[in-house]
């Protein structure tokens, strides 16, 4: 249970800094979009609109992950089981949105 509860921490801190800060200040220092006062889900269509995300849905699916994995303790193993194999192949894609970021910050 403690490398789940370990995975389940670092995939929620991962999700937090992304959609918290990454996505934002990308948007404002490297695409120079005035998006300080936001809405989330327009910073992610707008990153959609880039090409950053295939999809402002799956990572709409990605918080609502997060949320489960973190806050659902009354969920069977078998729930968790499925839970947990959704989040690692979720890390993947979040990987990639990275990896795009930084390609795009290198330039």
């Amino acid at each position: 249970m403690a490398a789940f509860d370990q995975f389940a921490y670092r995939f929620a801190k991962l999700q937090d800094l992304m959609g918290g800060q990454l996505f934002r200040r990308f948007a404002m220092e490297t695409l120079a979009e005035p998006v300080e006062q936001t809405a989330f889900i327009d910073i992610l269509n707008l990153l959609e609109r880039y090409r950053y995300l295939p999809s402002a849905t799956p990572w709409l699916e990605t918080r609502r992950m997060r949320n489960q994995i973190t806050h659902d303790s009354a969920q069977s193993p078998a729930e968790l089981t499925v839970a947990l194999d959704a989040a690692f192949g979720m890390v993947g894609e979040m990987a990639e949105i990275v990896g795009a970021i930084r390609r795009r910050i290198g330039e």
